[in-house]
């Protein structure tokens, strides 16, 4: 019976010097982030809040050409349209008096 004693005494002071050096360890960890941080602080600007982003350069025609232009007119606002539709039309082939019969649709 005083084997089984001793091997629980020992089990028992093995578990306490784990325990002291899992404490150590953290301890040094924990002052070892302490000392980053304030390393960290100490590299911060003091005056932070003052330091801006420069602002962005503004030209003088930004400020003649506020909101969105529309057209002068009605009829130079359709122009532009059939303008742009007529540039999008392919021309239709009804096969008339042509080399080849029939519509080019398809």
């Amino acid at each position: 019976m005083g084997a089984g004693r001793r091997q629980h005494h020992a089990a028992e002071e093995a578990k306490r010097q784990a325990a002291q050096e899992a404490n150590r360890i953290r301890q040094m960890q924990e002052a070892a982030d302490a000392r980053m941080k304030a390393l960290a602080e100490s590299m911060r600007p003091k005056e932070l809040e003052q330091i801006q982003a420069p602002r962005a350069v503004r030209s003088t025609l930004d400020d003649m050409r506020i909101g969105v232009q529309t057209a002068k007119s009605r009829r130079k606002s359709v122009k532009n349209i059939s303008t742009g539709i007529s540039a999008l039309r392919i021309p239709l082939n009804l096969g008339g008096s042509g080399g080849e019969d029939g519509l080019n649709i398809g």
